[in-house]
């Protein structure tokens, strides 16, 4: 397998029984991406409970506008730096 990875057959070995996979043996670069991509997953996940919980608990007379939570940070959102910073 090691040799098959370092000659550039770099596409995934998928091996189980019966017609079923049940695993994968992928390069280490491709590894790494997908477990990055793995993270963001989540991480937007996570993203997305909290606001969905704020949102689900917050009354509607507190919401804070993007342009005035802007405001009180100092960010130009007409800018194209990321992340804003005061101007």
């Amino acid at each position: 397998m090691l040799e098959r990875f370092r000659t550039g057959r770099l596409e995934p070995l998928i091996f189980g029984d019966d017609g079923r996979p049940e695993g994968v043996i992928v390069s280490f670069d491709d590894w790494e991406r997908l477990e990055a991509l793995a993270e963001d997953a989540k991480q937007g996940e996570r993203a997305r409970d909290v606001t969905q919980r704020r949102v689900s608990t917050t009354p509607a007379e507190e919401y804070v506008s993007a342009d005035e939570l802007a405001e009180e940070f100092g960010w130009n959102l007409d800018s194209n730096r990321e992340p804003p910073t005061a101007p």
